[in-house]
């Protein structure tokens, strides 16, 4: 009977009824000691699980129960690898109908698919399976529940307890892309819990983490999804991650990268659905550099390749991305917070304050020095006081400012946000202040911070905006403060602050308001 039902394919119009006079029947053939009979009728419940409406009716005849008790009771030389196969295919089809898992009850104890106890037998189970094909659904289940808000903490616990992070992270050695790439995505998620981890782990791998990124063997990129998902593993796990960043340093991953981004934004890429998430990948594996600057040798790279240039570049760019632009975004960020740190500085610099009204963003004041064959002039940064070059990693230098400016305008909050903060290192305490803000008014950047907080009344973007507010009222430029006064929405947007901010933002509301204050009559627009 298990055998007619699978040549008969069962088509939807008729598997409900089946499913309601034949699961019955089914599972006691799989009770029974006839292993083809077995066989042939758990292949038959694969197909039915496969119908979503099917769901319901295999659950409350016990399929459940019964398939996990064979499951995780087995002894190894009673175990049918074909069986196993079947049953954890069934389970999977059960996830994906969008069953709730801590509804379903798996043992006669009440532990359900959402349980440690579950869980942690689909790791037992991955640990001691030779099967691509069920390592594959073992994978797709952990990743399901993974996609689970408040279960995700506990699949990483138990991952962590059983040391399963070694078997996922060795599958991405698969020979079998399908395996990689279950095992990859199940790595993304849980790189926000457990990202450093996967890290170290990863990089004990032969061959590992450089070997994500692929061999660029061709002059035409063919972009697959096995090509994209990897890339953005590496882009997801912790940035801040030195042995992750030197392992692709030392690898020479960075020109590959970089070879890369050209050839997309060239078109020479063969264009794929999965072009935009490769390109991510790529970026955000080469932004990951600018959060480990500080190591010598990743600095001399950022250096040799002009990295606020390139990002300065994919800003600019109009690459159908908004996740690429963020990103690029905060690789500025990380570079130019640095910036002050890495600028020559001359004794006989001066601080001038003349001119600063009428002040052009892409000059640089003059300045001489001494060198090796008599005084030579260079170009003294008005923003870090310094000797500023593509070595230092400056906006200005860079020409990044109006690319800044303009990505406050964008409708993603990411991107505003990261846009805020790359502005904010031009305005934070170690620079100069008012030549700063002499600089972003000439690049129109206040009356976009505005544009922000007309837009955006809650929330870290607007947080980020009321401290940008109050650093160009610091700056002391009548011009700015005058547009600042005459912003409608300011006052009530202090009143949020103070109502309903943390200590930190009603101390930037409290200075606004004081600065305000003093500002004289004839400037007030409030």
């Amino acid at each position: 009977m298990a055998d007619y039902l699978n040549e008969l394919a069962l088509k939807s119009d008729i598997q409900t009824y089946v499913t309601e006079k034949m699961s019955t029947d089914l599972i006691q053939m799989i009770h029974g000691k006839n292993s083809l009979t077995g066989r042939a009728a758990s292949k038959a419940l694969v197909l039915i699980s496969s119908y979503a409406p099917n769901i319901k009716t295999l659950i409350d005849v016990g399929i459940i129960q019964l398939m996990t008790e064979k499951m995780f009771t087995w002894k190894i030389a009673h175990k049918s690898k074909n069986a196993e196969e079947d049953f954890v295919t069934i389970l999977v089809n059960i996830l994906h109908s969008g069953v709730d898992p801590e509804s379903i009850q798996v043992n006669r104890h009440g532990h359900t698919m959402a349980s440690e106890y579950f869980i942690c037998n689909i790791i037992s189970m991955l640990k001691n399976s030779v099967s691509y094909e069920l390592n594959i659904n073992l994978i797709n289940i952990l990743t399901w529940l993974s996609n689970i808000q408040k279960l995700v903490s506990r699949v990483k616990s138990v991952i962590k307890e059983t040391k399963a992070i070694q078997t996922i992270t060795e599958f991405l050695n698969s020979e079998h892309d399908e395996l990689t790439i279950a095992s990859t995505e199940l790595l993304i998620k849980l790189t926000s819990h457990m990202g450093h981890a996967i890290a170290e782990e990863l990089c004990k791998i032969r061959g590992q983490p450089e070997s994500l990124i692929g061999i660029l063997d061709s002059n035409q990129i063919h972009i697959d999804r096995k090509k994209a998902v990897c890339l953005n593993l590496l882009a997801k796990l912790p940035h801040e991650n030195l042995t992750v960043n030197l392992a692709l340093l030392h690898n020479g991953t960075v020109p590959a990268i970089l070879e890369r981004i050209k050839k997309i934004q060239r078109g020479e890429a063969m264009v794929s659905s999965w072009t935009r998430v490769y390109l991510e990948g790529l970026v955000g594996t080469l932004v990951r550099f600018t959060s480990t600057i500080h190591e010598p040798d990743i600095l001399h790279m950022a250096r040799q390749q002009n990295l606020s240039s390139v990002l300065t570049g994919l800003v600019q760019m109009n690459a159908g991305s908004e996740e690429v632009q963020r990103l690029a975004l905060l690789g500025l960020e990380k570079l130019s917070s640095e910036s002050i740190n890495l600028t020559i500085k001359h004794p006989e610099t001066t601080k001038t304050r003349k001119g600063i009204r009428n002040f052009n963003f892409n000059c640089f004041c003059m300045r001489e020095k001494a060198g090796r064959y008599g005084r030579v002039e260079v170009h003294i940064c008005p923003v870090h006081r310094g000797e500023c070059s593509s070595n230092t990693f400056c906006l200005l230098e860079a020409k990044a400012v109006q690319g800044l400016v303009s990505s406050l305008e964008s409708e993603n909050d990411g991107v505003v946000e990261t846009a805020m903060a790359a502005i904010s290192t031009l305005l934070d305490d170690r620079v100069d202040l008012e030549r700063s803000v002499a600089v972003l008014c000439e690049a129109d950047a206040l009356k976009r911070v505005m544009g922000v907080l007309r837009d955006r009344q809650e929330g870290r973007v607007w947080e980020k905006t009321l401290w940008v507010i109050e650093r160009f009222l610091e700056g002391g430029a009548e011009r700015s403060a005058t547009e600042i006064s005459g912003e409608r929405i300011l006052p009530k947007a202090l009143v949020g602050a103070f109502h309903h901010g943390d200590g930190r933002i009603r101390a930037v509301a409290e200075r606004i308001t004081r600065k305000l204050n003093q500002m004289p009559a004839s400037q007030r627009v409030l």
